[in-house]
């Protein structure tokens, strides 16, 4: 059977169960979650989305992490390295939720990067060593 998933984010004030049951109810069979940290307060805990699909039986297929601000890696400043640390933990939260695959924008909003440069790429070249470790089970640190 093919796969056919739909994001969780719909951006209206429906409750998280009954988003479910409605993705379910129109024919897809699975799910990306919306695991921003800001959303996490005014939906529900990710680990309680978690719990919901699996209690629908719809598999969930990737996460969406935090989007907001990744434009600043490709700049040098204080809020590149906050955006670095908040990808890799996303991705060890995910991770022990028992999501494979999260989804990162590398850039957001209508901001333009700045040119490509080797800090940005340093900074992501540690979110995908940070990823393998985590795919390897050898995350352990925090960040």
């Amino acid at each position: 059977m093919k796969r056919i998933g739909i994001y969780t984010g719909m951006g209206y004030p429906v409750p998280f169960e009954d988003r479910v049951v409605a993705i379910k109810d129109a024919g897809f069979n699975v799910i990306c979650l919306d695991f921003e940290k800001n959303m996490e307060s005014s939906e529900t805990s990710w680990e309680n989305q978690v719990n919901i699909c699996h209690k629908h039986g719809m598999p969930i297929e990737t996460v969406h992490l935090t989007g907001s601000g990744t434009t600043q890696i490709w700049q040098d400043c204080e809020t590149a390295e906050y955006v670095t640390n908040r990808l890799i933990e996303e991705l060890g939260d995910m991770s022990a939720l028992g999501v494979g695959v999260g989804v990162a924008h590398i850039t957001w909003g209508y901001d333009v990067p700045n040119e490509p440069n080797q800090n940005a790429l340093d900074r992501f070249k540690r979110i995908t060593e940070a990823a393998e470790k985590i795919v390897q089970g050898d995350f352990t640190v925090r960040v």
